[in-house]
């Protein structure tokens, strides 16, 4: 099972920087917004040994193994990603993280990003929770959409809902994490939507 343990002065941080934010969010009720600037990872802490880098406006790594988890801690919103993987990265998409000492599918809803199976769980599947059908997203970019409402999350892989409001009330809230490993990636964007106006 993947998961990391911070150090408990990054989880003070990261908790505190969240209250920094707190007006940005209020003024983008409602409309998207990006975690990604194009030119630094300030609405994110790194951890590991991957070599995430800005490039062309585009967040890429390709060497070593590594997180980023976002600053900001959501409870209901739309999470809007373009993604690229290559043939033999791993990764997956950690929302509303409830132990940030810990991060794992016992501690967060994990979706998997890469095309190869997590036990039965394909591409955009929960782990844990609700299965998708095999799905090819290696050496591609796709498109993943996520929404949490409440109890339910569904899912969206290039364009098609793969998971229709599956229903479980662990996790409330929590930040966003990104974990990759064993290959390239790549970003294109990353956009977020608090409830209001949708």
């Amino acid at each position: 099972m993947r998961h990391i343990r911070v150090a408990a002065g990054a989880a003070l941080a990261c908790l505190a920087a969240v209250h920094s934010q707190a007006q940005v969010i209020q003024k983008a009720v409602g409309s998207p917004f990006s975690l990604f600037t194009g030119q630094n990872f300030s609405a994110w802490q790194q951890q590991g040994n991957a070599n995430w880098q800005i490039i062309d406006q585009q967040v890429v790594m390709d060497q070593g193994a590594g997180w980023l988890i976002s600053r900001l801690s959501l409870t209901d919103f739309e999470l809007d990603t373009e993604y690229w993987l290559g043939q033999e990265t791993q990764a997956s998409l950690y929302v509303r993280v409830s132990n940030l000492g810990f991060i794992s599918a016992a501690t967060a809803y994990q979706i998997n990003l890469a095309d190869k199976l997590m036990g039965d769980y394909g591409a955009g599947a929960i782990v844990g929770l609700a299965q998708t059908p095999p799905s090819k997203t290696r050496g591609r970019w796709n498109t993943l959409k996520v929404k949490a409402s409440g109890p339910y999350l569904s899912v969206w892989l290039n364009g098609q809902q793969v998971v229709n409001n599956a229903y479980d009330t662990r996790f409330a809230n929590g930040v966003v994490a990104l974990h990759v490993q064993d290959g390239a990636f790549r970003i294109k964007s990353f956009n977020i939507t608090i409830p209001g106006r949708w």
